[in-house]
């Protein structure tokens, strides 16, 4: 592996600063200022992106794979070390050890004390996994103990085993059914005919039935909710998704530990809740749900970045969606401080970018909306969206006719056409319709271009008519055509359509 992605970068990558401290402040402790596997983190944490043949060259480097394999295993034990106090499950796996070890040594008195804590740890979490290993060393002891209530002590563990055996198996039921309904949403995001719908109901609803009747666990009942809102976005009925992520949401503030515990899902939750709300057009429910998550007080950077990142993007979604797009003004640097701050230059990073140059369409500020145009189209790190790559190129085009660079605009339309061409397996659609009318445009005097954008305005209302549009940019080139023939700005037709969607 010469150049790209290597699983000891990602995982230097992924740490945040303070993790990283901690990891160097423990190896300087220990004594191994010198070392070459210190070296080689400090210099795999320098790059931008993986370079071995860079890393062969340097001097310190002379056993490179076992070096690599030294720090990756020391990096994942410092990780645990660094994350263990905060961590429920990591107390109880240690206490679990504790128990195993002082057994070992015949010390039975001790090593249920270290069950009973790791018991009422369990039940804070209801760690279904956990209370059976519990469950098994505690008979482990009581054959040793052999005490006068034997025969009933051990027929209680007998029924505890089976009642945790039966609600694992329903957990794990629950969790299947959720990842066989995402796997299907990932392949069709919504159904749309109604032969599709009951193929559905047939393939899930009797399991679906038969769990909402079960006494599963804690965690069981959360992947059903999950298992429940999938379903129905998948159908269409975006009222009982939302019924279901309103269900998980309840789930989590109704157990603060476990929030606390796995924050990041809580934030991934209120952020659920407020898509299903976008769907179901509940904008008036978005501004609570956004003051939520700008009060969150994460403690960990994961926990940190996930709480900016949905945060920033329901802001963006939520102004964009209401046509209340000013505040988006004040927006733009914390999200380009959060891209930073979170290394954020990936799928999210270029979602950002798309929205914010969204925004500059719509003020008709077309230096800024062409800088960020050319940003994204020229970022090769990562495989770009193709819906992504299809709005910049068209918007890419009017932007450049805006501004008057009619050699830059029609170099511009050609890169899209050969792109399109080499793309899509349609070609009569859309996009090809698109650039046939923005070439007729610049060339054709100014005085002349009504009858144009008044047949391409139509040929969009036709295709909104039959239900035609899976397109990319078709709404954002609408607005742009209905401002030119209204002589109106972009944002006040931006504003009329949202207001007639309702």
């Amino acid at each position: 592996m010469s150049k790209g992605n290597d699983p000891l970068f990602q995982l230097i990558h992924s740490m945040s600063s303070s993790e990283k401290r901690y990891f160097k402040r423990n190896a300087l402790i220990g004594g191994d200022t010198d070392a070459n596997y210190l070296k080689l983190f400090d210099t795999l944490n320098k790059m931008r992106t993986y370079d071995e043949d860079a890393l062969r060259k340097k001097a310190f480097v002379k056993h490179l794979a076992a070096e690599r394999k030294y720090l990756y295993e020391a990096i994942l034990r410092s990780l645990r070390n660094y994350n263990s106090e905060d961590s429920i499950r990591a107390q109880i796996s240690d206490l679990l050890l504790d128990a195993n070890y002082l057994y070992e040594r015949g010390l039975y008195d001790q090593s249920q004390r270290r069950l009973k804590i790791a018991q009422r740890l369990v039940k804070q979490i209801d760690y279904l996994p956990a209370q059976l290993e519990i469950n098994n060393m505690s008979r482990l002891i009581l054959r040793e103990n052999r005490t006068r209530k034997y025969r009933n002590e051990l027929e209680e563990l007998i029924v505890e085993k089976d009642e945790i055996l039966l609600k694992l198996a329903y957990e794990l039921d629950c969790i299947d059914l959720n990842d066989r309904i995402w796997a299907k949403l990932m392949q069709q995001y919504e159904l749309k005919d109604e032969a599709s719908k009951a193929e559905l109901q047939r393939e899930f609803g009797e399991e679906f039935d038969r769990l909402a009747q079960v006494d599963t666990s804690a965690e069981g009942k959360r992947y059903f909710y999950s298992a429940g809102a999938y379903l129905n976005l998948l159908s269409g009925d975006y009222g009982k998704m939302e019924f279901f992520l309103r269900q998980i949401l309840d789930w989590w503030e109704e157990r603060e530990v476990v929030k606390n515990q796995r924050f990041s899902l809580y934030i991934n939750a209120l952020a659920n809740y407020a898509t299903a709300c976008f769907y179901l057009k509940r904008f008036d429910l978005i501004p609570d749900i956004l003051k939520n998550l700008d009060e969150l007080k994460p403690k960990k950077y994961h926990d940190k970045r996930a709480a900016f990142l949905k945060a920033a993007s329901n802001k963006l979604m939520y102004y964009l969606n209401t046509g209340k797009v000013l505040p988006i003004r004040d927006l733009i640097p914390e999200i380009k401080a959060g891209i930073k701050q979170y290394k954020l230059a990936n799928y999210s990073a270029l979602s950002f970018q798309a929205n914010i140059t969204v925004y500059y369409f719509l003020m008709e500020e077309w230096e800024a909306c062409l800088s960020h145009i050319e940003d994204i189209l020229r970022e090769k790190r990562y495989p770009l969206r193709e819906n992504i790559q299809q709005l910049m190129r068209l918007l890419c085009v009017i932007v450049n006719f805006e501004l008057g660079n009619i050699d830059r605009a029609e170099a511009e339309l050609r890169g899209a056409n050969r792109y399109f061409d080499k793309t899509l397996k349609r070609k009569t659609g859309f996009e090809f319709k698109a650039l046939a009318f923005l070439r007729k445009l610049m060339a054709t005097p100014l005085l002349e271009q009504e009858p144009l954008f008044q047949e391409f305005d139509a040929y969009i209302d036709r295709m909104n008519r039959e239900r035609q549009h899976p397109y990319t940019g078709i709404e954002e080139l609408q607005i742009w055509v209905k401002s030119k023939l209204g002589k109106r700005s972009i944002l006040e037709v931006y504003r009329d359509v949202l207001a007639r969607r309702g």
